[in-house]
């Protein structure tokens, strides 16, 4: 029959392989911890895990409708981050265009890459031959900004903004070395000046 109230003490616990409770609409409290041995499963339009601090106010929300997985701020009511049908992730953004798309529509936006005072943080660009066909790479060894392209530095500006092509130690403003030749070309197709140099007063 039917288990009541009158037939459990108040210290009792339930275990058991053959027991299988559906609450219906009554909603489940505790203080201590909820074990899954498997999955655990939220079914409804709109599931969702909420997280309650002490001051009693949701203030983060899982959930997932429509296709999209969301962690939602309640305390500032914004989607924080999404994941859409297609896997594109936003964040800022509820509706990203890219595989990550990171927006802020009241002011500027920043990725921040920070590592050690003598490592490089990197952005890599791969394909099915290199994860590291290209590169952009800030070295805080000696505060360097490099550009690689195919696998090879290409390109370096020094701590001092001094641009290498083709060197990685560039002694002037702009410092090309080349085995070809011209190491530099110049052209104006309209007739103009290719190249105009000019001192501090204009000459």
């Amino acid at each position: 029959g039917a288990i009541v109230n009158a037939d459990i003490n108040a210290s009792a616990a339930i275990a058991g392989t053959k027991i299988s409770p559906n609450f219906g609409s009554q909603a489940i409290t505790t203080t201590g911890v909820v074990t899954s041995g498997t999955e655990l499963i939220i079914s409804g339009t709109e599931p969702r895990l909420t997280f309650v601090d002490t001051d009693n106010n949701p203030d983060f929300q899982i959930w997932a409708n429509a296709q999209k997985f969301q962690i939602y701020d309640s305390t500032n009511s914004q989607t924080r981050l999404l994941i859409d049908s297609s896997g594109r992730v936003g964040i800022g953004t509820t509706s990203p265009d890219e595989k990550l798309h990171v927006a802020n529509t009241s002011g500027g936006a920043s990725i921040l890459i920070q590592t050690n005072n003598s490592s490089g943080g990197n952005i890599l660009f791969g394909d099915d031959a290199s994860n590291t066909v290209g590169r952009l790479q800030y070295v805080h060894s000696d505060n360097s900004m490099r550009l690689n392209t195919a696998g090879s530095e290409r390109m370096r500006i020094d701590s001092s903004g001094k641009v290498g092509i083709g060197t990685t130690s560039p002694t002037q403003p702009l410092h090309v070395l080349s085995t070809t030749n011209p190491a530099i070309l110049a052209r104006n197709d309209s007739g103009g000046t290719g190249i105009r140099m000019q001192t501090d007063n204009g000459s």
